[in-house]
């Protein structure tokens, strides 16, 4: 049996002498953040917010990629709208972006990933957010796997589409 992603992250993070302080999430914090976004989290991501979400600002590896803490998690659309103001190009990302929820960035958002909350084909799926958005990754566990291979690479995904 597979280990789950947060599990796989744990580890990994160990061996490479990450800088980054996690721990549990009361299981309420995760319902508010559901609530507050009128959304449901793919049960891979709620997982990995429960074990090891990043404690404390800017939980950042040695290749800066950076994993948000619950506090600073929001949605694609309240992040668009934000200091940053990251412009949408997708239309239909445009339009979904409250669904989409900016989990992780790397150096200082020159790119960032959100996994889709929506229910249908999408849902679950990893987003990156550079020059356009792209699909980079089918499920949360499939996007850490990514990121054991690439995290001192760039980070940088490629399509799925």
């Amino acid at each position: 049996m597979e280990k789950p992603a947060y599990q796989t992250l744990i580890e990994f993070w160990s061996t490479i002498d990450a800088d980054i302080n996690f721990g549990p999430t009361p299981p309420e914090a995760i319902s508010a953040l559901e609530g507050k976004y009128s959304i449901k989290l793919p049960p891979e991501f709620r997982e990995y917010l429960f074990n090891v979400c990043p404690i404390g600002v800017d939980q950042v590896d040695s290749e800066m990629t950076t994993w948000w803490e619950l506090d600073r998690i929001k949605s694609l659309k309240e992040e668009s709208e934000g200091q940053l103001g990251y412009r949408i190009k997708d239309p239909i990302i445009q339009k979904d972006a409250r669904f989409y929820i900016v989990f992780a960035d790397f150096i200082f958002w020159g790119w960032a990933w959100a996994i889709c909350c929506k229910p249908g084909e999408n849902y679950g799926r990893i987003l990156q957010m550079y020059e356009t958005e792209n699909y980079v990754s089918n499920s949360f566990g499939d996007f850490v796997q990514s990121y054991l291979k690439l995290w001192d690479k760039g980070m940088f995904l490629s399509s799925i589409e």
